[in-house]
């Protein structure tokens, strides 16, 4: 019903737990967006609503005979969402009222599918699902239940319904709104109230609506939404994100979070290197992967330690995240590194020694170009192209150089054109001048045409 969308996307006020409401009735005098979805239900204006709420009429005995209990969390999401979509708003106030109840039963399995009812409907691909008053009415309600509730486990499922309505509330812009109720909790739960509290801000149920609003409407709601929120909830919350970003496989996505964790720093710099413990090897891994994306020059010495690692995924992230972080000055590590790992890290330190133009590595770098075999030799000369020294032309000419006219070219092509492009890379006017009489003592042929096509590129990196 795309006509009753804008009627629950109203702003959000801003708000508090209401602490002394009475028996969870939803009266459309307290939340005036209800009010107006009567309005419309009512309209004559709108015939498809009303001739749609007359085809639908008997879905409203699973609420007003009291049997939603018998149908599960998802099948309790649907209806009231059904409800809702119809304009039955007083069916749909029926329903949660029933929700809320749920929650002050004495039987832990009631409790346990109102709690479980509410994350289906906070969980919903649809933002607007929920009422904004009635999002706070039951974020109020599930923190109470939370706050008295005497099994371990269920107050576990309290917690990350509490986190994950919190969550949906910052969503909506309330900022204002979860910080008067995280500090209701911590005041009314006690002792308990501290633990409580960082057990709800590191949850992963936290960050999934405002991290679903980004992947949705992208830059337009990081300054204004999100980077206010987690920067208040603090570092608990980051540690929830990093763990979203661990079991997020969408690439997209993936990327979207670590853009949020870059633009926290250095309040994420912390929560990140915490990961470096875990006994998991991809997650240290992506730890490292994440270090290296944020470029804090502090976690530099605490990447140091996994150089080494036995394990060549973890090696090749350090090493990556080393150079990242460091500059400079992981120039000498990375020398000393070169000589003693396999192939494929080697090959990852090349680039990280072209990346911060590695001086003091271009006389090592210049000997391996001369001695590996053809693939790690290029990594090679692309190196000596970064660094960009002109103490490098004399090695980048030989691989240029043929042994005669009636013998086969000493060089591959593949490297060849790599030295070349080495060379203007360099740039000065020796290194040009190399490639130029290299390029006219060639013989005719495509091999010529592509030394050429590299000397008169207009320009260079």
């Amino acid at each position: 019903m795309e006509s009753l969308k804008p009627l629950l996307m109203t702003k959000p006020p801003a708000s508090h737990p209401r602490r002394h409401e009475k028996g969870g009735i939803l009266a459309t005098e307290n939340h005036p967006e209800l009010r107006l979805l009567e309005d419309v239900r009512q309209s004559p204006s709108e015939p498809k609503i009303i001739a749609a709420i007359r085809e639908d009429e008997s879905l409203g005995l699973e609420v007003t005979e009291a049997r939603l209990r018998e149908k599960s969390p998802e099948e309790c999401q649907h209806l009231l969402a059904k409800f809702l979509e119809l304009g039955r708003v007083s069916v749909f106030s029926k329903g949660i009222e029933q929700v809320i109840e749920g929650l002050e039963s004495t039987q832990i399995e009631t409790r346990r599918w109102s709690l479980e009812t509410i994350q289906a409907l906070a969980m919903s691909q649809d933002q607007t699902l929920i009422p904004h008053g009635t999002l706070q009415l039951l974020l109020s309600k599930a923190s109470r239940c939370l706050i008295s509730e005497p099994d371990s486990n269920l107050q576990t499922i309290a917690v990350e319904t509490v986190a994950l309505l919190l969550g949906s509330v910052a969503a909506l812009g309330d900022l204002m709104g979860t910080q008067s109720h995280l500090a209701w909790i911590i005041r009314d739960a006690g002792e308990a109230g501290p633990e409580l509290q960082q057990r709800i801000l590191s949850s992963t149920n936290l960050g999934l609506a405002p991290l679903r609003l980004f992947f949705h409407e992208g830059h337009s709601v990081l300054e204004s939404r999100l980077l206010p929120f987690f920067r208040m909830a603090g570092p608990d919350s980051i540690r929830g994100l990093v763990r979203n970003l661990e079991g997020e496989e969408n690439h997209h996505r993936r990327n979207r979070i670590l853009e949020l964790l870059k633009a926290l720093a250095p309040l994420s710099l912390e929560p990140v290197q915490e990961s470096l413990e875990a006994e998991a090897w991809f997650l240290v891994r992506n730890a490292l992967n994440l270090l290296g994306e944020l470029g804090e020059p502090d976690s530099h010495e605490a990447i140091r330690r996994f150089l080494e690692h036995p394990d060549l995924r973890i090696r090749r992230a350090a090493v990556r995240a080393f150079w990242k972080t460091g500059g400079l000055r992981s120039e000498q590590d990375l020398l000393g590194l070169l000589p003693k790992n396999e192939a494929e890290i080697q090959r990852e330190i090349l680039v990280g020694l072209g990346q911060i133009r590695a001086v003091s590595a271009v006389d090592a770098i210049s000997q391996l170009s001369l001695q590996a075999e053809e693939p790690f030799r290029i990594n090679c000369l692309e190196a000596l192209g970064k660094i960009g020294q002109p103490q490098a032309i004399p090695i980048l000419a030989k691989c240029l150089q043929e042994q005669g006219r009636f013998f086969k070219t000493r060089e591959s092509t593949r490297v060849r054109e790599a030295a070349a492009v080495a060379l203007m890379a360099i740039g000065t006017p020796e290194a040009k001048e190399v490639l130029a009489r290299a390029v006219q003592a060639a013989p005719r042929n495509e091999a010529q045409v592509n030394l050429r096509k590299i000397l008169e590129r207009p320009s260079w990196d």
